[in-house]
């Protein structure tokens, strides 16, 4: 018996050895090729499959008319199937392409947001500083917003209400 990795469906084996699936059915009904069945619940519903080392053994021994050419059907349909091959290969290569661009990008913007954050950092201390230095003017002085805006000095140059 023929291991499961050397079974192949019928359709697939007359692509291969460039026969009919008539042809091959047919072998299959003469006995000249053995079948075996894979799963399915109903015999009319189970894909047949054949032994590719004895396809192989009985295409090259039998009268081929195109050896090793599949028919010109299938030859339009593999073109057809190569081109669209081709065309995925290159939408994949352009998905990858934007992938990429868009690695980049997010690269990009977290690098800048980091440099955002630090000179956040920096200008939050820089204000801080900033307030601290005026609460050491505002207790220096002792004067509020308002009077040194007018530009009273000190507390002793104010008008008392006594006047």
């Amino acid at each position: 018996m023929s291991e499961p990795a050397d079974l192949l469906p019928i359709r697939d084996a007359a692509l291969m050895v460039g026969r009919s699936l008539a042809t091959l059915r047919r072998w299959v009904a003469d006995g000249e090729l053995e079948p075996h069945y894979g799963p399915g619940t109903h015999a009319s519903n189970r894909p047949v499959l054949v032994s590719r080392s004895a396809l192989t053994a009985l295409a090259v021994t039998s009268k081929a008319t195109k050896p090793g050419r599949p028919p010109t059907a299938h030859l339009a349909e593999l073109e057809t199937c190569r081109a669209a091959l081709s065309q995925a290969r290159a939408e994949t290569a352009m998905v990858r392409e934007t992938a990429e661009a868009l690695r980049l990008v997010i690269r990009l913007s977290e690098d800048r947001s980091r440099d955002l954050a630090v000179a956040l950092e920096a200008e939050r201390a820089r204000v801080a500083g900033l307030a601290a230095e005026l609460a050491a003017l505002r207790d220096r002085s002792g004067l509020s917003l308002w009077q040194r805006l007018i530009g009273v000095a000190n507390r002793s140059k104010l008008p008392s209400g006594d006047q």
